[in-house]
């Protein structure tokens, strides 16, 4: 159901209570069950940012795993940008140890986080955005995009 009809029937099944209050004694309880059970019924969620939290570690552990499984043989990341296929290493900063950021955007069915990278060769800074996809309930890195050399912008067609 949408959260709008919870919310109708969260306030329905509160005032059939408060009519029969006078009658009826309900312990604190009693009626934060029946609150909490609309409102899964309804498909609600009753700690919303827990659900953006959980599907934010998704993605990035989706990232991660995706780094981890292409890194492994040689310890870079071959990334194809503007016709070169660059081999990068994961970056580390104060600001981000390990190298991923902390921030996930959603872009229709797609969400974006990124990470550090360098390039041993030349030291040129690369800040990576991974495109995650859900399917079946998981998450997986469909692309990795350069989104900035040394801090500057690289356009590609999700704005962020």
């Amino acid at each position: 159901m949408r959260p709008g009809v919870a919310s109708l029937s969260i306030l329905s099944i509160l005032s059939i209570l408060s009519i029969h209050s006078r009658s009826i004694i309900m312990s604190r309880a009693v009626v934060a069950s029946l609150v909490f059970s609309v409102a899964l019924i309804a498909g609600c969620s009753t700690s919303p940012s827990a659900s953006s939290h959980d599907t934010n570690q998704a993605v990035q552990d989706a990232m991660r795993d995706y780094v981890t499984a292409q890194t492994a043989a040689t310890g870079r990341l071959p990334i194809v940008h503007q016709g070169k296929v660059l081999q990068l290493e994961l970056a580390t900063s104060e600001e981000y140890p390990d190298g991923f950021h902390a921030g996930v955007s959603t872009h229709g069915n797609l969400y974006t986080s990124c990470a550090d990278f360098r390039d041993p060769a030349t030291g040129t800074q690369y800040d990576i955005d991974f495109l995650v996809n859900r399917t079946d309930g998981r998450f997986h890195v469909v692309q990795p995009i350069v989104h900035k050399i040394d801090g500057v912008k690289s356009p590609y067609d999700l704005a962020h």
